[in-house]
């Protein structure tokens, strides 16, 4: 051990171990409930993405060359193992054998076998000798065992991490899928508000989550990514709002996203992020690019503005949008591999030179906020006894039932700051403190 270093000590069990299982052995623990595909671990199907993988995958085992094996993760004794890499291997296979199956072998696609011999056929048209050879073709398996300090997701992780073929949502995903906040983020974008509006139906169910955490990266932090790539920037940002010292719950994360979104349509319309107004090649990607804009501009100009008064010069603010792009079409479209750095540039010279300057001018004529937000000391006293000395008691301004403890009130405003409210003693009233929550998580504020 070298001199000052103390290094961690590794695990003294062994993690895992090699075995073999044949195709018909796999098949039968999976009819019996023993062996089970776990989704969290399901990446894209091949059947979009790699056509002619299922085919050459078929033809790999007639010609009984190897394939690569897969990892069963073992689990507790009454639970069914599962499958924890080579998904895509074991149902391309279990799904050629199916006998009322719709798989059939793509003659383009043979490498070796004959064309006219076995172009089209199922596994129902092989002679006997052949649906043998698939049965009992054997797989390598690595069965792993996880632990605390190990868990299966991590050891998914570390597994695919370099795969080159392996796209980064897909690790996210099998990084947090436990986390409660993932969870509700993934069934929001799956959803069809956020499928239409912004992830397009092609995209797998990975990608469209993943759009949703880089939407709420550049709101939360579009003015201050740090320099590497976008998936890094993206990794350490759902590490720290989802396994964070103070983890975001995931109403909160997602009330934030459907209030900027619904902004964000009512300026730009039912696609914002996919509208193709620009003077540009027709072979620049703009998806990726104006995406992270308009999330972190809309969502400032909410902070700082009125959605009313947004929605009200909708028409203003999106025609000069096109404009001030098309102006700086170099900066902002032709660059497709940015980093997190050059992303908040982006951000705030799109902020800084259209939408601040733009806000200001159409919002010249109308009630500025209060500087000051929060209520002093004095207010607080009095407002609570104003309650006390009207009502008997103190009462939730929201949902009032009584507030049995000082220590739960707060002070909210009746007319709220955001939309021009002041911080005063008549625009102020008692209110629990997880109802406080509630209110600024619903219309996507912060408290």
């Amino acid at each position: 051990m070298s001199e000052g270093i103390e290094y961690p000590a590794l695990p003294d069990e062994v993690l895992s171990t090699r075995t073999n299982m044949n195709i018909s052995s796999i098949k039968s623990a999976m009819e019996r409930g023993q062996l089970i595909i776990n989704e969290a671990y399901q990446r894209e199907a091949v059947q979009r993405s790699k056509p002619d993988f299922r085919t050459r995958l078929i033809e790999s085992v007639l010609m009984n060359f190897p394939i690569p094996p897969i990892t069963i993760l073992k689990t507790p004794s009454g639970q069914p193992d599962e499958i924890l890499d080579g998904q895509q291997r074991v149902t391309t296979v279990l799904d050629f054998m199916k006998i009322d199956g719709s798989f059939s072998i793509k003659g383009e696609a043979l490498m070796k076998l004959d064309y006219d011999i076995f172009s089209k056929k199922k596994f129902k048209d092989l002679p006997e000798e052949y649906q043998w050879r698939i049965e009992n073709y054997k797989i390598g398996v690595d069965e792993v065992r996880e632990t605390d300090d190990y868990p299966a997701e991590d050891i998914y992780t570390i597994m695919n991490t370099n795969r080159i073929d392996m796209k980064h949502e897909e690790l996210m995903k099998s990084r947090y899928c436990r986390e409660d906040a993932y969870q509700l983020l993934a069934e929001y974008s799956e959803s069809e508000p956020w499928l239409s509006s912004v992830a397009a139906k092609r995209n797998s169910r990975c990608k469209a989550t993943g759009l949703a955490f880089k939407a709420l990266m550049s709101i939360d932090y579009g003015n201050a990514l740090p320099s590497g790539s976008q998936g890094k920037c993206l990794e350490c940002y759902m590490e720290r709002v989802l396994r964070g010292n103070n983890p975001t719950p995931g109403n909160v994360l997602r009330a934030k996203l459907q209030s900027t979104l619904r902004l964000l349509k009512s300026v730009f319309g039912d696609t914002p992020s996919m509208k193709i107004d620009y003077v540009i090649p027709s072979n620049t990607k703009l998806y990726s690019i104006n995406f992270y804009i308009l999330f972190y501009c809309i969502r400032r100009a909410k902070t700082e503005y009125s959605s009313q008064t947004i929605e009200s010069n909708a028409g203003a603010i999106r025609e000069g949008f096109y404009a001030f792009v098309n102006e700086h079409r170099y900066d902002y479209l032709e660059n497709r591999a940015l980093s997190g750095k050059a992303i908040s540039k982006r951000n705030l010279h799109c902020w800084d030179n259209f939408f601040h300057p733009l806000l200001e001018l159409l919002t010249e004529d109308e009630p500025t906020r209060d500087e000051r937000r929060i209520f002093t000391p004095t207010q607080r006293v009095v407002i609570i006894g104003k309650a006390l000395e009207e009502e008997g008691g103190i009462f939730c301004h929201y949902c009032k039932n009584e507030i049995m403890s000082v220590d739960s009130v707060e002070i909210d405003h009746i007319k709220p700051w955001s939309e021009g409210g002041k911080t005063v003693i008549e625009n102020g009233a008692v209110i629990h403190s997880s109802c406080n929550k509630e209110r600024h998580h619903a219309r996507g504020e912060e408290e």
